[in-house]
């Protein structure tokens, strides 16, 4: 009888274990699924690149939503000239915030600079990709670098200025790279030498897809005699 009784509470204890172990992986693992994006009330970082500064500084904050503490274990740039402070031994426990600081030394780069971070936190799977952007005077700018049309506005006309951020002159010299027949464009030199305008409407005939259109300018500098505008239709 005390053998049966031993055994019935061994019996006990085992499912007992297997069944917090078994819940303890749930909750990891649902840690490790869930989305931190929500944690960022806004992911990307905008600045206005003037003479006379050499380092910028951006910086994201989150607010932690969940049960597990935040730690960043390591941040991914796709730039160099982005270098990003890191304290790894920093806990941000729920209801805290953080923050992710960088510096921005923009160098002899011109016009404007996308630059894609990746933060990784301990303990789940997904990072959180945050955005910087830069624009840098340069000889040939465009105001946009892509246009998007979807269902509720496929027939509507968008802009894009061609403009010089120096005291540079150049000429728009043609547009090409897009198949025959999808899009309409209407040009306007809103000041000779320094500034034009694109109208873009897509036709009946634009399907949903990327294209490309060619910017050609006689900028002095080779990097500027091709701009690219994505034109994106959903």
């Amino acid at each position: 009888m005390v053998m049966r009784i031993h055994s019935m509470r061994s019996g006990i204890v085992r499912g007992a274990v297997f069944l917090a172990y078994a819940m303890g992986l749930c909750v990891a693992t649902l840690a490790y699924e869930k989305d931190l994006n929500t944690a960022f009330p806004n992911k990307e970082f905008k600045i206005q690149v003037v003479e006379g500064e050499d380092i910028y500084r951006a910086e994201w904050t989150y607010t932690n939503p969940y049960e597990l503490p935040l730690v960043v274990e390591k941040v991914d740039s796709d730039c160099g000239c982005l270098e990003v402070e890191v304290d790894s031994n920093k806990q941000v426990k729920k209801g805290e915030s953080g923050k992710i600081v960088a510096g921005f030394a923009p160098g002899a780069r011109q016009g404007l600079q996308r630059i894609l971070l990746k933060v990784h936190f301990v303990g789940y799977h997904k990072p959180v990709e945050l955005i910087f952007m830069a624009k840098i005077p340069a000889p040939v700018e465009v105001s946009v670098q892509e246009l998007k049309w979807t269902a509720q506005n496929r027939k509507q006309t968008q802009i894009v200025d061609v403009t010089t951020g120096t005291s540079e002159d150049f000429k728009m010299m043609e547009l090409n790279g897009l198949p025959k027949g999808l899009f309409t464009i209407k040009t306007e030199t809103v000041k000779k030498m320094r500034h034009y305008r694109l109208y873009i409407t897509p036709t009946g005939k634009a399907k949903p897809g990327i294209q490309y259109l060619h910017i050609c300018t006689d900028s002095r500098e080779p990097i500027f005699q091709v701009l690219e505008v994505y034109l994106r239709v959903e």
